[in-house]
């Protein structure tokens, strides 16, 4: 995801006119905004499923 997500495109223009190109990850203000957030979702829905909570235990 580029724009509103963790992964940024950056371009680095030096002095002399040389270009550097990449891509740089920054922090989100929701996890919405996650590349991985669709798979994060069904991994918590799936591990529910199977009784796991928070503590990493299953409920009793």
């Amino acid at each position: 995801m580029l724009g509103t997500g963790e992964r940024v495109k950056v371009t680095i223009v030096w002095a002399g006119g040389t270009t550097t190109a990449g891509e740089v990850i920054r922090p989100v203000q929701r996890l919405e905004q996650l590349s991985y957030y669709p798979h994060l979702t069904d991994r918590i829905r799936e591990l529910a499923g199977q009784g796991i909570v928070a503590t990493g235990s299953p409920t009793a």
